[in-house]
This record gives C-alpha cells, structure tokens and sequence, in this order.
C-alpha cells in the first residue's frame, strides 16, 4: 500500500526544531506560612521601619527555604508560599520541606529576639505542608507569566496552614507517608477541604527523631550474602583494637543501607555501637554539615552515659587537648549543633582556621572516648554529598586514630571515591539483584497478591533496584493491579500509570532535573518516543543541531543505552536507543502535560510518514503508535487499523485486537464512521476468531452486521457467525445463520459469497452426519469456485469440507487427495493458519491408514504452529489427534494419550467448546473402560452423554452409548 505511507508533505528540511517543555505534573511538597503581628508592627513603626522588618522577616524565612532547596513561588501579604520538588526535584522533597518550615520557626524566633529588644513586639507563625502531584509551570497572561504550582496538592496545604495552631508545623497525610520514622509527630484533629468527601488528617510535627531508620518487612535482605560475608570480614579489625574503612558504592536504592543494618544486626563480631550518619544533599555547599551530625550522635551516646556535661568533662580531661581552651573548645560544638540559639559574642567572632582546629580536636576527643567504651561503627551514607570542610576534619580524625577501634562505612553512588589520602580497607561495589533474589524479594513483598504477572511486572520493571522492587509492591498492592494484570496495566499507564508511586517519581524526576535544558529536552522527546526508539527517529523529531555529544553524555549518565538489534521484519539489524531503565521513561512521559504529549507524537508520526522502511524498522507500528495518542484522529485510525491487519497477517492476533479497539474509540456510529467502524468490527472479530473468544468474537461481528450497508458483506458475517456456532456444536444457529446469509445473496450472480456459504453448509452437514450432502455441497462450491481469480484460500476450504465429508464416510484415497489439493491451495494463498489445519486433517487421514509416523510429524508440525500463534482451538484438536494416536486402540502408552487428551479437555472446557469436550470426554471415558478403570471412567462418560444431547449430536452420542454399555457390562461381570 504504497498510498499508507504518502500523505505527509512536511519535509524534513523545514520542519520546527522541537522547544523545550514548558510546564509538567510532578510531585512537590507545598509549605505555606502565615506570619502574624504585621498589624501591630504598623502602629508602632514608621513606613520605613515597617517595610525593613517586613523584608528582614520575609528574609530569614526565605533563607531556611533556600537552605533547604526549596523555593518561594509568592509571598501573598503576610504569607509565604514555596514549593520543594518543583521546578528541581530532589530525592527527598518532603523531608526538606518539613526541616525547612522547623528552621521557619527558629529563625522567627530569633528574628523576634531582635524585635522585642527594639520595639517589645513579636510575631507569630503557622505553617501547613502537604505533598502530591501537581501542575507546574509558566502561569499567565502573555505579557505576565510566572512559575507556579496548582492543584490539590496546594489547596489542602494552604487549608493546613489556617488550622494549624499558632507556632506550629501541621502536615497531611500525603506528606506524611513520605517521612518514615525521621520526626515526632502528634496526630490531631482531620481537617475539612472544601470539595473532598472525606477530612484530611493532620499532624502537628514536634521535631526531628533521635531513632535510626531500622529497615522493616519492605526491606528483607535478599541475595547479598557473599556482600554481607565481605563487610564482616572487613570489619573484623575491630576486634583487635584496629580502625576498619569501607568503601561500598552503589546506585540509588541498592540496598548499602539494608546491608549496613544487616550488619549491624549480625552477631557475628561480637558487641559494638552504632552511629547512622547522613550527608545530606542540602548541606553539600554548607561548611561542617555532615561534621554535626557526626557530633550529635556521638554526643547523645556520651551523655546518656556521662550526664549533659559530658562534652565539657571529656574535653578537659583529653590529653589531646592540653594548651587548648577546652570550654573554648566545647562552646564551639555546642554552637555548631544548637541550630535555634543565639551564637555568643566569644564564638561569633573567632578565626575559621581556630574554629577548624578546635573542632577537629574535639572531633578526635569525642571518636576516641565513644570508641575506648566499646567498638564503633559509623555508617556515612550518601558520602557524594559530603561538604568539603566535614570531609577535610574526618580525614584527620581517619588517619589520626588509627588504633581506635572504629570502623568507617564510606557508602555512596558511582561517581565519587574517597580522596587517595584516606586508608581505604576493602572495596565493595553493589550490583543489581539477580533475577532469582528480586523474584524472592518480590514474593515476601507482595503477600497473597503474588501472581507469576504481578511479580513479573514488578520485577522486570525494578531491574535489580531493591527501593525500585518495594515501591513497585506497595503501588501494585494499592492499585490491585494484580486484577487486572500486567498487559492492563501497561495499558492503562499511557497517561498516570498507577505503579508509578510519588517516592519513585521525585527520585527520577531529581535525576532528569539535574541535566542541562538541552539534555532534559532529549529526554522528554525520546520518552514520548517510546523506552526504545530508533536513533534515526530521534534525529528526526529533534531537528538540526548536534545532538551525538549529548546522546553520549546522556549514555555516560547512565540514562540511555546504545545497542544493535534485529529488526522486526528479520531484515538484518539497526542501531537503536533505549532507556536504561524503564521506570525513566515512564516517570518522564507521565509528567509530560497531555498536550505536550500529544504534540510530540503527532510531530514523531509526521518524521515517520517522510522515512523509510530501510531506515526505521516496524515503522507501521510505530506511526500507530505516534498517530494513536496524537490528536489526529484520521491518521490515527488509517495507521492503527493498517497495523492491526499487518499484526494479524503476523499470526500476533492479540497485539491487533488492541490496535482494532483503540481505532474503534476513535469512531462513531453514523456516516462514513459508521461504514469505517463496521469494518474495524468485521477484523476484531476475525482476531476473536483465531484466539477462539467466541462470545467477544460473535459480539463483535454482529454490532458489524448492524452497521454494514452491503449485503454481500453481510451474507460473510452471517457465514462466520454460523462457523462460530456450528464449532461450539449450536447446530440450530449455525443453520439459522446461513439461512440469512443465504437471504443476503438472493437475486446476487457473485460465485465468491455463494461459493463461502455452500463450504459453511458443507461443514455444518459433516458435523450433522449428512456426509453425501457435505461432499456435494463442497463439490457445488469447488465449481463455483472454478473461474474465480485469486480464490486459493475459498478453493482450500471447499476440498477440505470434501476431504472430512469423504474421510467420515471412511473413503481414505478420496479424502487424502481432497486433503492434498486443499494443502496445495492453503499455501498459494499463503494461509499458514488455515494450511496447518489442512495438513491436521491430512494427518488424521494418514493415521487412519495405520502411517502413523507420518501422521505423528504432521500432528506435532500443526501443535507447534497453534502454539506460537495462541490458537487455543487448534491447540486443543491437534491435542486430542495426538491422544487417538499415542493411544493406538489401547495398544499404545496411556500416561501419554491421557495428557494430551486432558489437555485437549481444558482448553474446550476454557474457550466453551462443547463439542470438543465432549470428544475428549468420551476419549478418556473409553480408555478408562479398556484399562478397567471403570469409576474413573464413568463421571466423564456421563458428562459426555449430558453433552451430546444438548448438542442433538447422534455420533458421539451413539459412541458413548457403546463404552457405556461396555463398562456396565464389565461392572456386571
């Protein structure tokens, strides 16, 4: 069709370079922030005055927004509003949310201490703070626009903020899903949103935990045990009074954490303490970030010990500190730590190479005396984010207490190594998880709702990432995916696919955020592409510009992989691109605006209607693809159906049945729509057909009779309605059918139609044991047949009709040469479904002349081919022909007549055959009754007979007469 792939005339020369996106749905935590008291300050103050403690006020908050990565999208009056995740997400939005609007409070109370010196006033402040996926982007009118977040997600923080008690941080619920055990918080009382049926509940937050995050059921040790060997090996030094440095590096959500905790948990080692360390990415630029939490835990551990004042004794009786100030000394930590005190006049103005040392010798005091009491662990995590100045003290620390029993787990991403100068011990790099252990780890997760498709979902999607593998379970349990299935799933993914959880999404989305415009830009443009995409498509959509340097720095990222495949039409091979992780693609195309999406696929169908077959294999599918989630419905439809029939011809009948359904939501009912969706209707039901879904298969065929207008086309939909029928062994029907069919075509001359309709009466007389009928009725439709171009398949099934007519008559010669000349037809035609039935028949016709290894290679060729294509009817026939001839007439192996027969059984008892079943029942009712199993045979030929006399069948009723009268017989005797 060479017409399918012309009708573009946008060249690829002229077409736009794609811009960059402007707006997207992500996840972001909201922070609002009321301060109150301005109105009193206006009474006491002058304007200029007022507006200085204004900006002063608005600048300390700003300034612990900032410091937490956050941004202030408005101040709106006396409030603040700012956003986390948006427009930069990073991997933990909530949490810095939450530590920003604690650092709120301080810093207004410190403001304050200024403010009641000065004028005897004080302000006040409440803060709400909620999480969810929102909009994000350039709000506006074109000559003012401005970034900005809507949706629910800020209606219910701003609701937050005006209950929220006065001095206080109240979360949601949303937000607090997200913070695991990392604050105390209070329940309180749920919170009314104007539009939601149900209150939101709120928590009022009382400050950071002093717990340690202890992995929980989501997070089992799974397939790390030669890991697990290494780090006790490693950290056996301890035990002689040695310090232990380990590297371990591996990517986000890995599992370094879960294996550190499996270590600690370990009895292997003997007794130590334990010190969990945090480099977090918002202290990265600020001096001794990483060094304080150090401190903190070390001091929490001694005091519980010592008293409060065990900083202070420690320090003074340390020989380490002799010619020091050790109050000094200790002034300076205590300032260091206490983030909500005033620093007093002595630190505030000490040299930073004296507040250096003083710190790095308090540092060694503190490490030495934690570690003389019992051995200490410190487990360092996220170690890329290490500030310099904490790094620049802990190197010391490493290389001066050498003999201390500490052991130092340096765990980070790819990217960073400890500096050459640190004494680095043992090396351990985490993998992926091995197949076998994430299916393990997918099991224990999911619970009763692990299926083979849910943890094969899950499991191919995480690609070894344990913290990808848990929040994949957590959202497939919540969604019920395991209802629907992975295939529906996948469907239903298209715009917010439901496994995508908000954690998962932030922790990508801060990836792709981290990239440059031009970067970013590849990414949504390939995400809309697809996980894999052929370059030259890319190249296309991009437009001019020099994107290799970016494709390889992406690659070096880790984001993109580069590799050669097959293609699909087994033409040789061709460079494509894909994602490195599924989970990249989905979480990009799904925070792309539908708008945006939709622009982008018709801009990718349009580069495909100008390339070529050579240059972009299984490109029919692709512009299905593209034109199907575009927003151009002609195109859409054209190439969806054009990739159903290809799908089709391909034997993949399932892949079209989804092509047929998504063309048939784009079509109405009347006009040449209604013409159009007849058709799509007519080849829906045909793939129904193949894959023996009768019910969707006659559902389908007949809404196509009610809006075809041709009667010849009419008469084939009544014919294949009445094959559908006579092979479920509704011989009324079927006949009822052709009767109408038969109707369609009167006053018509057109051999074709007459000719498919005597073959149908043909079958339906075989079934009906009218053999002398069936033969003539073939022979009627060969003749028919005789001038018509082209009609190899129709002239296939007429000699076949003959063939069984002759074969059931048991005129062998004659129904082998019908046979013969029906294969010989099937495959000019080019038929591989219809000429793997044909030789089926062929093979029952050699086997009834007793070759039975020839019929044994025909049966087994048919079986696999019904096998690939997913026939479920042919799969079960050629079952039930290979039971007949491993049975031999009770001569042969019954273990093996009884599988396939049983096999054969189960697919007529799932696709509602029940002729078939009956046959198959009868079968092994009959060979029970030889093998003297005669209570075992008994119920099937029972359930046979029920069946043949709903179905008026009198051959296979009159079979099971005769083993019934047989097994009576041998019960008797």
């Amino acid at each position: 069709m060479p017409s399918l792939f012309a009708t573009s005339s946008l060249r690829r020369d002229t077409r736009p370079v794609v811009a960059a996106i402007e707006g997207d749905l992500r996840p972001v935590t909201v922070l609002f922030a009321d301060v109150r008291g301005f109105t009193r300050l206006s009474e006491v103050l002058p304007p200029e005055q007022l507006v200085a403690a204004i900006n002063g006020c608005f600048e300390v908050l700003d300034d612990a927004i900032a410091h937490y990565g956050g941004d202030v999208d408005k101040f709106i009056g006396d409030a603040v509003m700012a956003t986390f995740g948006a427009p930069t997400a990073h991997e933990d939005d909530p949490r810095r949310a939450v530590l920003a609007a604690l650092e709120m409070q301080a810093a207004l109370r410190r403001f304050n201490l200024q403010l009641r010196k000065q004028i005897g006033v004080e302000l006040e402040m409440r803060i709400g703070v909620n999480t969810g996926v929102v909009l994000a982007g350039p709000i506006g009118s074109r000559r003012k626009r401005a970034y900005t977040v809507m949706g629910d997600a800020v209606n219910v923080a701003s609701r937050l903020e005006h209950a929220a008690p006065v001095g206080s941080v109240l979360i949601g619920e949303a937000t607090r899903a997200h913070l695991g055990n990392a604050f105390r918080l209070r329940l309180r009382r749920s919170v009314r949103i104007r539009g939601k049926d149900t209150p939101v509940k709120s928590y009022v937050v009382l400050g950071q935990s002093s717990r340690a995050h202890r992995p929980g059921d989501a997070e089992r040790f799974f397939g790390r045990d030669a890991e697990l060997d290494q780090l006790r090996a490693a950290l056996g030094s301890l035990r002689s009074a040695s310090r232990a440095v380990i590297d371990i590096e591996g990517e986000m959500g890995i599992g370094k954490s879960t294996l550190a905790h499996a270590v600690r948990q370990s009895s292997a080692g003997g007794p130590r303490s334990w010190l969990n360390v945090a480099c977090p990415p918002y202290g990265q630029d600020l001096p001794y970030t990483t060094l304080a939490g150090l401190l903190r835990g070390l001091l929490r551990r001694l005091e519980r010990a010592d008293g409060p004042h065990a900083l202070e004794l420690i320090l003074a009786s340390s020989s380490e500190t002799e010619g020091l100030d050790s109050d000094l000394a200790a002034d300076v930590v205590r300032d260091l730590l206490a983030q909500s005190k005033t620093t007093n006049d002595l630190t505030l103005n000490l040299p930073a190479q004296l507040r250096k040392g003083l710190l790095a010798r308090a540092t060694k005091v503190l490490l030495d005396a934690a570690a003389a009491r019992r051995p200490l662990v410190i487990a360092m995590d996220d170690c890329q984010w290490l500030d310099a100045a904490s790094a620049a003290i802990l190197e010391e620390a490493i290389g001066d207490l050498a003999r201390a029993p500490i052991g130092w787990l340096l765990m980070h991403r790819p990217g960073w190594t400890p500096p050459p100068s640190w004494p680095v011990d043992a090396r351990l790099v985490l993998a992926p998880l091995e197949a076998d252990s994430s299916v393990q780890l997918a099991v224990s997760l999911l619970g009763a709702a692990a299926t083979p498709a849910t943890v094969k979902f899950v499991v191919e999607r995480a690609e070894g990432n344990p913290l990808y593998l848990i929040e994949l379970c957590s959202a497939v349990a919540e969604a019920d995916l395991s209802s629907t299935g992975q295939d529906t799933a996948l469907r239903s993914a298209a715009g917010d696919p439901r496994h995508l959880t908000d954690q998962l999404r932030s922790l990508i989305l801060s990836r792709i955020d981290a990239l440059d415009e031009s970067a970013r830009r590849v990414v949504h443009v390939a995400a809309v592409l697809g996980h894999a995409f052929p370059v030259a498509l890319l190249r296309a959509v991009l437009g001019r510009g020099d994107w290799a340097a970016l494709l390889a720095r992406l690659e070096e990222d880790g984001i993109f992989v580069r590799e050669s495949r097959a293609r699909g039409d087994a033409r040789g091979s061709t460079w494509i691109w894909h994602f490195r992780h599924p989970l990249v693609q989905e979480t990009v195309y799904a925070s792309l605006l539908s708008a945006t999406r939709g622009g982008l696929h018709r801009v990718a169908g349009d580069a495909l209607e100008g390339m070529t077959d050579a240059t972009v294999a299984d490109r029919l599918a692709l512009l299905a693809l593209h034109f199907g989630r575009s927003d151009d419905r002609e195109r859409a439809v054209r190439y969806l159906c054009a990739a159903g029939d290809r799908a089709r011809i391909l034997y993949l009948n399932r892949e079209a049945i989804h092509y047929y359904e998504d063309a048939l939501n784009r079509l109405g009912n009347s006009g040449s729509d209604g013409a159009h969706r007849a058709e799509v209707l007519a080849s829906l039901g045909a793939a129904f057909q193949v894959l023996a879904e009768d019910e969707a298969a006659l559902d389908s065929l007949q809404a196509s009779i009610e809006l075809e207008t041709r009667l010849t086309v009419q008469a084939d939909l009544w014919r294949q309605i009445a094959e559908i029928h006579r092979r479920r062994g509704v011989y009324a029907a079927a006949h009822a059918d052709l009767t109408r069919a038969d109707g369609c075509l009167v006053g018509s001359d057109d051999p074709l139609p007459l000719a498919r309709v005597r073959i149908a009466r043909s079958m339906l007389a075989v079934f009906r044991g009218a053999y002398a009928e069936a033969r003539l009725l073939g022979a009627e439709a060969i003749a028919l047949l005789a001038d018509v171009d082209g009609a190899h398949l129709d002239r296939a099934a007429a000699y076949r009709a003959v063939g069984i007519a002759a074969a059931r008559e048991e005129d062998l010669p004659v129904a082998g040469e019908a046979f013969t000349r029906a294969l010989d037809a099937s495959r000019t035609g080019q038929d591989a479904l219809l000429s793997a039935t044909i030789s089926l028949n062929l093979g029952t016709v050699l086997h009834l002349q007793d070759q039975r290894t020839e019929a044994l290679e025909r049966y087994g060729q048919a079986l696999a081919f019904y096998e690939r294509i997913g026939a479920k009817r042919g799969i079960a026939l050629a079952s039930n022909n290979l039971g007949d001839l491993r049975w031999r007439g009770g001569e042969g192996d019954w273990d093996e007549a009884r599988t396939h027969w049983q096999r054969a059984q189960r697919l007529y008892e799932e696709i509602g055959d029940q002729r078939g079943l009956a046959i198959a029942l009868r079968n092994l009712g009959e060979a029970q009754v030889r093998l003297g199993l005669l209570d075992d045979a008994e119920p099937l030929l029972r359930q046979a007979r029920e069946l043949a006399n709903d179905l008026e069948d009198d051959e296979i009723r009159d079979g099971v007469d005769h083993a019934l009268a047989r097994l009576w017989a041998a019960k008797q005797s």
